[in-house]
């Protein structure tokens, strides 16, 4: 269930028959993603789109049981890097795997509207490059000063076909199946046993390009992903050499300005 804090209008977006064990929303994206009890991925639209409160795609978590086999499990925690357009999911075996969803995002962002209640609103334009999503910020002005094309109130997407383009006027369910595909979501990596027992939690820092996990071994990693190698360990509360080149000026400056 979603609730506007402003109105508090609540919108029941699935009944779905497993509970559902993590929720996060893809900020800039319109795109809330779920994860229920059996490793079923969900993917529903929210916010300004034209496709708000629908299911779009789901997708099973799969990955290496004790006995060798690739088989459904949920996963215990995701994060998402946003300008790279990953998602990242760790599970109970310590393995940390990483889905590149580029190709549904600039899909998903084909069906954003304005907020016509805003003064001001802000718009991302998506295209793909060569080391993720290239994301463009745009702010726009008043949904109420702007002329309403008249194509606007409706839908249309042009999707390649082998002989001919068709047209897709009015979403139903399965029109947006045949829309979002499972095959716009890609496996990318994984690093198999990352920890030694199951990931508690996933921290992603875009800025600098990496991700940290930890464990219920009591270990945290730091991970790059340039080449999802481990750039730095913390062991029982030990610190080890991070290897990591983080600039503090700029943090020493804040503490003097509010010192002052």
């Amino acid at each position: 269930m979603l609730t506007n804090l402003g109105s508090y209008r609540s919108d029941i977006l699935f009944n779905h028959s497993c509970e559902i064990k993590h929720i996060l929303f893809l900020d800039h994206y319109d795109c809330l993603v779920a994860a229920d009890s059996i490793g079923n991925i969900m993917f529903f639209a929210v916010g300004f789109t034209k496709l708000k409160n629908k299911l779009l795609c789901e997708k099973q978590y799969m990955t290496l049981s004790a006995t060798n086999s690739l088989e459904n499990f949920p996963i215990q925690c995701m994060n998402f890097h946003s300008k790279r357009g990953l998602l990242l999911f760790g599970d109970d075996f310590g393995n940390v795997t990483v889905w590149d969803i580029s190709a549904f995002l600039i899909k998903l962002n084909e069906f954003h509207v304005e907020d016509k209640k805003s003064v001001n609103y802000i718009h991302y334009e998506m295209s793909q490059g060569e080391e993720g999503l290239v994301v463009q910020e745009q702010k726009c002005g008043s949904g109420k000063d702007r002329k309403k094309e008249k194509e606007d109130s409706s839908v249309f997407l042009t999707m390649e076909a082998k002989d001919s383009s068709v047209f897709v006027p009015n979403l139903s369910d399965e029109s947006i199946r045949e829309i979002f595909l499972t095959t716009d979501i890609e496996y990318k990596h994984q690093i198999k046993s990352s920890h030694l027992d199951g990931i508690t939690s996933l921290e992603v820092t875009e800025h600098l390009d990496i991700f940290a996990t930890s464990s219920f071994d009591c270990c945290a990693y730091v991970w790059s992903f340039l080449d999802f190698e481990k750039v730095g360990s913390l062991i029982l509360g030990h610190d080890r050499n991070w290897k990591l080149n983080i600039d503090e000026s700029r943090k020493f400056k804040d503490e003097q300005e509010e010192c002052t």
